[in-house]
């Protein structure tokens, strides 16, 4: 009966998050909580479903089927790649991006900047960034300024893939989402414990966005290690056309 209880609250839940961001309603922040892990709840209601056939609960096995069928109709098109051009079809010269939430109370500061620095963006957004993490970036020097460009936004915008307000502002902003024109926009980037060892899954949702002006393309998008943050960086190679620049 238990288990019956817990399948039923997991179907009402798993329907619930999908039918909300179907309609893309958003009304207060416990519903957005929910909605930050839609992405997940296919996969509870899909055990459901599979355990209430066994056991012949025919009515919650097919409850489950359908709120399982409705949210892969949501997820599967976040799945598909929008842009597929190689750096060859393109003129001109990539800029690589990155992003890195480096945590108030980083305990890895030297190799959590070393990493950025590696990849040697042209362009580098740092959020939660201490006078301690400020001190590392001057003992191993800094990058270059860079040049203009055309308008990119990236950050962690607080905000996970397919929640309303967040696709709001990409229906009525003209931006892309860089991910999602990837193919990995359920990819997450927020969700992982500084302490546990990097390669560790980052579980929840993506918080950590690129978002694309009419004139900038993404080619490749590129995940780093979460070191001493419970955000994971990317870096991303863009392809800016036309002139006029604001970052």
């Amino acid at each position: 009966m238990i288990l019956v209880v817990a399948g039923w609250l997991v179907v009402t839940i798993a329907l619930s998050t999908t039918a909300t961001v179907a309609l893309r309603w958003c009304p207060n922040p416990l519903v957005a909580a929910v909605q930050l892990l839609a992405p997940w709840w296919s996969l509870p209601a899909a055990l459901v479903a599979v355990i209430a056939a066994l056991t012949s609960r025919v009515a919650l096995a097919v409850a489950a089927v359908m709120v399982v069928s409705a949210s892969l109709a949501i997820l599967v098109p976040k799945l598909r790649r929008s842009r597929d051009r190689r750096s060859e079809d393109i003129e001109g010269t990539p800029t690589t991006v990155a992003l890195a939430n480096l945590y108030l109370e980083n305990e890895e500061p030297a190799q959590a900047i070393q990493q950025l620095l590696d990849a040697s963006p042209d362009i580098l957004v740092m959020t939660e960034l201490t006078e301690q993490l400020i001190r590392k970036f001057d003992e191993l020097g800094s990058l270059l300024a860079a040049a203009d460009r055309p308008t990119i936004a990236l950050g962690d915008f607080n905000s996970g893939t397919l929640q309303p307000p967040y696709e709001r502002v990409l229906r009525t902003s003209g931006f892309r989402d860089g991910h999602d024109e990837l193919g990995v926009a359920l990819r997450p980037s927020w969700g992982v414990a500084p302490w546990l060892p990097r390669w560790f899954p980052t579980l929840v949702a993506r918080l950590d966005h690129l978002l694309l002006g009419p004139r900038v393309t993404v080619h490749s998008l590129d995940d780093l290690d979460p070191v001493g943050s419970d955000h994971r960086p990317f870096v991303a190679s863009i392809f800016i056309t036309g002139e006029g620049v604001t970052t």
